[in-house]
């Protein structure tokens, strides 16, 4: 992509140039015009110069100028271009650093997630053996209340 940069950038150089040496020779034929109108100043001097070269003169103008403009706006479009290509390799690299950072984010939370696992089956057996320490705590003081029951019926 960035060839057509360059590319874009030579050939915009290159029509800079043939706009300069249009303007160089416009202004020279002009020049030559005015250097010759002393010498050449009959009637059919000014036929020529009212049918053909002045309207001539006025279309180079005009097309100079055109060319001008563009030229401008082709300057504006490859510096917009260039930017472009710049906020895009920018967000290839923003987006290469998020999926890292997304792909951190999942290892930590496959990491959360067995540690939670591994909680919540530590949890179970604590329970378990929660539920078991009621049970014969429950049947020790059974068997302590029988006792004591058997205890005082015999006295």
């Amino acid at each position: 992509m960035f060839e057509d940069h360059i590319w874009l950038r030579q050939l915009h150089d290159q029509f800079a140039d043939e706009r300069q040496r249009s303007r160089f020779t416009f202004v020279e034929v002009q020049e030559y015009r005015q250097e010759i109108a002393v010498l050449w100043n009959d009637d059919c001097a000014k036929e020529m110069n009212a049918r053909f070269l002045n309207a001539m003169a006025e279309s180079s103008e005009a097309s100079l100028e055109a060319m001008r403009i563009q030229s401008e706006a082709l300057a504006r479009c490859r510096l917009d271009l260039e930017n472009a290509h710049e906020f895009f390799n920018t967000a290839i690299d923003t987006s290469a650093v998020m999926h890292r950072h997304l792909e951190d984010a999942r290892s930590s939370f496959r990491t959360i997630e067995s540690q939670l696992n591994h909680g919540m089956a530590e949890f179970r057996v604590t329970d378990d053996n929660a539920a078991q320490a009621d049970q014969l705590a429950t049947e020790a003081e059974m068997a302590g209340n029988r006792a004591e029951s058997a205890a005082s019926y015999h006295d």
